[in-house]
């Protein structure tokens, strides 16, 4: 056991088997040595974690069960499979899903967030209240799915404004479902 954190060695590689619920760190290095997270129903159970820090080596981090109270996921800068922008975990270029959001943390606290360029947003079944104005450049993928569910309020309940770059294929679509504000730029 390693800073509340139980490591598994299973004949090739180190992953992270058991995160203790109530440890109350509210940053987890994931550990040099580790290569795979697989403690997600623990992790989730934790109500202190803000910060994830995932080290070069882990292709596998935990997927959309993360605690509520995770704020933001930084990646080393020379991991081959995930990078983080501004707290946001996408997977990386050498993926089969390059640029695609990986997890947008709960409880993230930026009023504002922009897609990046050439990103595939996706946010599977996170939710976060702290949203108000998401900005969507021309060169940003959202999917279908996921843009009903932005649009409805579903992953972020108290957006308030839609910035859509002008030449998005999703402006049509933002400005006959949307409620809130939309703004073409």
């Amino acid at each position: 056991m390693q800073d509340g954190v139980l490591y598994y060695y299973n004949t090739n590689s180190w992953a992270a088997q058991y995160y203790c619920e109530g440890y109350t760190a509210t940053r987890w290095n994931v550990a040099e040595y580790c290569t795979g997270i697989n403690c997600e129903e623990s992790l989730k159970n934790n109500a202190h974690i803000h910060q994830l820090r995932l080290n070069s080596y882990v292709s596998c981090p935990p997927g959309y069960k993360l605690p509520e109270s995770l704020q933001a996921i930084y990646v080393a800068e020379d991991n081959k499979q995930y990078f983080s922008k501004d707290g946001v975990l996408y997977y990386g270029p050498n993926t089969n899903n390059p640029n695609r959001l990986f997890c947008y943390p709960a409880d993230k606290p930026a009023v504002t967030y922009t897609i990046p360029e050439n990103a595939v947003f996706d946010m599977g079944s996170v939710k976060n209240k702290h949203l108000k104005t998401l900005v969507i450049p021309k060169s940003a993928t959202v999917y279908d799915s996921t843009l009903k569910y932005i649009c409805r309020g579903t992953v972020f309940p108290n957006l308030e404004t839609i910035k859509v770059q002008k030449g998005s294929p999703h402006v049509d679509y933002i400005r006959t479902t949307f409620t809130g504000k939309v703004i073409v730029y």
